[in-house]
């Protein structure tokens, strides 16, 4: 069983427990919401959303990133946990066990930091009832396209 199966099982498990109730009761009728809204997504493009998946990697580093997961790897922590295995922590963690250089480090935080944004961004289109404003414009024509619902 894959580790988002097995989440899956852990938390229906979870609520079992603490309601006595399938996990699944929860989702049998329900009201709908007391407004009315619009999901909007909120786009950039390409080149400037990797140059700021970039910036914001060279910050976190910057910023202590490595300290961070040096001190979480001293806890003793179970590997398989998800969150050991998000973008930002693995490629440290490989790093701090000498795995893979420093630069090497750098650059698979930044590409797969940049397939998720991608992946994001696919997911989103295969909706078609969100709206998509494009940040590249000015702050103006992006609350005039938010507010006119």
């Amino acid at each position: 069983m894959d580790s988002t199966k097995t989440a899956r099982v852990v938390r229906a498990l979870e609520v079992f427990e603490l309601s006595h109730r399938p996990i699944s009761s929860f989702h049998v009728n329900v009201s709908p919401p007391p407004y009315n809204f619009c999901v909007t997504e909120l786009t950039l493009n390409r080149p400037t959303l990797y140059q700021r998946i970039e910036a914001r990697v060279d910050s976190m580093l910057d910023n202590g990133l490595i300290d961070e997961v040096r001190q979480i790897s001293k806890m003793d922590l179970d590997p398989r946990y998800p969150a050991l295995k998000s973008i930002g922590y693995q490629e440290p963690l490989a790093y701090l066990n000498n795995q893979i250089g420093w630069q090497q480090m750098i650059d698979l935080i930044k590409r797969n930091s940049r397939r998720y944004a991608k992946r994001q961004l696919t997911w989103f289109r295969r909706y078609d009832s969100y709206r998509r404003v494009s940040v590249d414009n000015s702050l103006e024509d992006i609350i005039e396209k938010i507010t006119n619902v």
